[in-house]
């Protein structure tokens, strides 16, 4: 799901020399108890900026952002339980449970 999140926020990155688009990666994976974190970064610096919107100092004007990462987790948080009940009943149909 990490990966397919990563694929989400590339195709909506937006691209004026290939860097952030291309900077996406899979930072952690941490297992604590039944939950599994998985923190997604980009290497660039100025991500958050395109990310979350800034200020342009040059006419003083506010830059929208492309909410790339925000909108992306989203999609994937919404599909998560949908991929699970799914994966379950396929389990559950191996093991002769329905």
């Amino acid at each position: 799901m990490a990966q397919r999140a990563i694929a989400d926020m590339s195709k909506n990155t937006p691209v004026d020399t290939g860097a952030l688009r291309a900077s996406w990666f899979i930072a952690e994976v941490v297992v604590a108890g039944s939950d599994l974190h998985v923190t997604i970064g980009n290497s660039q610096s100025y991500s958050s900026y395109v990310e979350y919107g800034h200020r342009n100092w040059r006419n003083n004007s506010w830059v929208d952002g492309y909410f790339m990462m925000t909108i992306g987790i989203d999609r994937i948080q919404q599909q998560i339980p949908l991929r699970f009940q799914k994966a379950f009943q396929n389990y559950l149909k191996k093991k002769g449970a329905t």
